[in-house]
């Protein structure tokens, strides 16, 4: 179990953390572990002694630390030659994490046939140490989750599972290889602890200045130098970045379709805003400083991205005007009675929305959350293709299965649609009408929206049927 969260955390900056990657390590772990049982049964009836059992821990502490030194070169490389996201996670898997949950299988029939003394007694034996081992997954799961993954990276917790591999194989073998054992150990420490990580797929001609890790995320923060400015990017994958701010202009903006979040200006409906989705808070910085006399709630999971946002991209600790809400977007929608001018979405997972957010019952819960004549303004990645149901047509229709009038903006124009781009879907509530100027007026963005009406095909998102993963490229 801790192998899973760990793998997905592994993966996730080449592949993203979809339901694929979770698919894909599932079960492939699983795949895996059935062979180790079906290995490990034939070897243990052969001959089982401790002393081979501390040789399979030994040789999967090994095995561990092999997946540790090879992991970026092989995500690298897979990463760069496979074309779909799906089949490279399956593929990374599978190359990363075959062998230990082999040799990991391998263990439970083994120590099974250990502990088997009487055949009168083996079924409570073997349910002792089902038990046993399952209460160490609980733990060690749990521990993982809540506290490992967010004070140390994944390598590192990795050669912590190496280190008790080790340490157990030692006590087995008792005085066989104990110098060898100890070498390896102490290395292990040094290697794991003390060597700089270094990443070979770094996008945007940037610099990794900081690795970041909490309990929901790994955050890297890259730096780059553009004229006589630095920008600084945030990213949880190195396919796509969450924020992009310039230092020292907090009423900038840099990413293209954060310029659509200003259209609640046009529209006279940005007094009291919903964003979902704080990122770095590089909207609520240009928000804050350019509209005072608005108010702005941000509803952002990861509570430790305020910390964060404070350290590397300038957000004051006592932003004036924004409320910063620690909570799931949808727990919040759910439970929200204030009433908002303006509702923005821009929560993503890689390329991919959150499925809870983006369903019919989610968009009625932001309808009823926003005031007479409001206005929803959502971010979404995708493609568009002519025989192909794209998130667009999927989004668009449930949108207007709430709203009814629901417009579509290309952020950058021109762009081949059949390319991985992004769209800013805009929903009025009553006869919301634009009454002024914004900077999408003002760059001339209000030419970008396009003449496009979903597909009849295009199916309806519910709470109970939301494949967003199929529906993106």
């Amino acid at each position: 179990m801790v192998l899973e969260l760990i793998g997905t955390r592994l993966i996730a900056p080449y592949f993203g953390s979809s339901l694929h990657v979770w698919t894909a390590m599932i079960g492939t772990i699983l795949g895996f572990l059935s062979i180790g049982y079906f290995v490990g049964g034939r070897i243990a009836d052969r001959k089982a002694t401790f002393e081979h059992l501390g040789m399979i821990l030994l040789i999967n502490a090994i095995a561990c630390l092999i997946l540790v030194f090879s992991a970026r070169y092989i995500l690298v490389f897979l990463a760069n030659t496979v074309p779909f996201t799906s089949l490279g996670a399956l593929f990374a898997t599978v190359l990363l994490f075959s062998i230990p949950s082999v040799l990991f299988g391998i263990v439970s029939p083994y120590a099974a046939k250990l502990q088997i003394d009487s055949l009168k007694k083996s079924g409570t034996t073997v349910g002792n140490l089902y038990a046993l081992g399952t209460l160490g997954s609980i733990s060690g799961t749990f521990l993982a989750g809540y506290y490992l993954l967010s004070i140390m990276g994944s390598f590192q917790l990795i050669f912590l599972i190496s280190i008790f591999l080790l340490i157990n194989g030692a006590v087995l073998l008792k005085k066989r290889f104990v110098s060898l054992i100890t070498m390896v150990i102490i290395a292990t420490i040094y290697l794991g602890f003390l060597s700089p990580v270094k990443y070979y797929k770094i996008p945007y001609g940037s610099d990794v200045i900081a690795v970041e890790h909490t309990s929901y995320s790994d955050y890297f923060i890259l730096q780059q130098k553009q004229d006589e400015n630095i920008i600084r990017l945030l990213l949880t994958d190195f396919r796509s970045a969450q924020s992009k701010y310039k230092l020292g202009h907090k009423d900038e903006i840099v990413a293209g379709y954060l310029k659509f979040f200003t259209l609640p200006e046009c529209y006279r409906t940005n007094n009291q805003v919903l964003l979902i989705g704080g990122g770095a808070f590089t909207y609520p910085n240009y928000f804050s400083q350019v509209f005072p006399n608005g108010t702005m709630d941000v509803v952002e999971i990861d509570p430790e991205l305020t910390s964060i946002s404070q350290e590397y991209f300038e957000l004051s600790p006592d932003i004036k005007g924004v409320t910063i809400i620690n909570e799931d977007g949808r727990v919040y929608l759910n439970k929200n009675e204030k009433k908002y001018d303006a509702i923005l979405v821009d929560a993503f997972s890689s390329y991919i929305p959150p499925f809870q957010l983006v369903t019919k019952e989610a968009i009625q819960k932001v309808h009823d959350s926003l005031a007479d004549d409001g206005l929803l303004v959502m971010n979404i990645i995708s493609v568009i293709r002519d025989r192909d149901i794209s998130l667009v047509d999927v989004e668009m229709k449930t949108m207007q299965e709430v709203f009814g009038n629901v417009q579509v903006y290309q952020v950058t124009k021109d762009k081949n649609y059949s390319e991985i781009q992004g769209f800013i879907l805009v929903a009025e509530k009553g006869n919301t009408r634009m009454q002024s100027t914004c900077m999408v007026s003002d760059y001339g963005l209000l030419n970008n929206i396009m003449d496009y009406k979903p597909k009849d095909q295009a199916p309806v998102f519910t709470d109970t049927y939301a494949p967003v993963e199929s529906v993106i490229f």
